[in-house]
């Protein structure tokens, strides 16, 4: 059992074939991104779009909601030692902690292809557990700046606009990534209980 690959030596069968014959040439991608372009059948066209367009989406959810971090602790929380500045930065760390892990996944996998198996817990539980932990402060993050202006907490320094909606853009985007990230992972463990029936 490898660090990446959680499965066992044996090979699983599909319809009494070895895995290996069914999946046929190594993916382009782990199904960890896109677990329809990495399943074990050939994609017909309307299948093979459909799972570009979910890869863009999943890799598109992640790098927007990092961009919109970012952005937001670089242009909008800047007060040094603020609870928010703080907090904004918890958001950011756990989800870059998620990204060079699913990073990790996709170099592994193009060095050495690494999709015949299912990933180790640990790597699956860091991408879904910091993913998850961002989207927690996050939403933090936006009840505060929310809620804060209501209750004259803050005064005249309640945040602008577009501080708000850039927060609500991200906790739905995180939402997405991880939902990307759960639902990959269940049709590949579905996969691997149908292969071992």
């Amino acid at each position: 059992m490898s660090l990446l690959g959680g499965g066992s030596d044996k090979e699983p069968l599909i319809d009494g074939q070895k895995y290996s014959e069914v999946m046929g040439p190594r993916k382009l991608v782990p199904y960890i991104v896109s677990a329809q372009l990495a399943a074990p059948r050939k994609l017909e066209l309307p299948d093979l779009l459909v799972g570009i367009l979910g890869l863009g989406a999943h890799l598109g959810t992640w790098i927007v909601a990092l961009i919109l971090d970012i952005q937001l602790l670089n242009e909008k929380f800047t007060t040094d030692d603020s609870v928010v500045q703080m907090l904004q930065t918890a958001a950011l760390v756990p989800l870059l902690i998620a990204l060079g892990t699913i990073l990790l996944v996709v170099v592994f996998h193009a060095l050495w292809g690494i999709n015949d198996n299912l990933l180790s817990p640990a790597l699956t539980t860091t991408m879904t557990s910091m993913g998850r932990a961002s989207l927690r402060v996050s939403e933090i993050v936006l009840m505060m700046a929310a809620f804060q202006p209501i209750a004259e907490l803050q005064g005249a320094n309640a945040p602008e606009l577009s501080t708000l909606q850039m927060l609500v853009a991200a906790v739905i985007l995180k939402t997405a990534a991880v939902g990307f990230l759960v639902n990959n992972s269940a049709f590949k463990v579905g996969e691997h209980v149908v292969a071992a029936q």
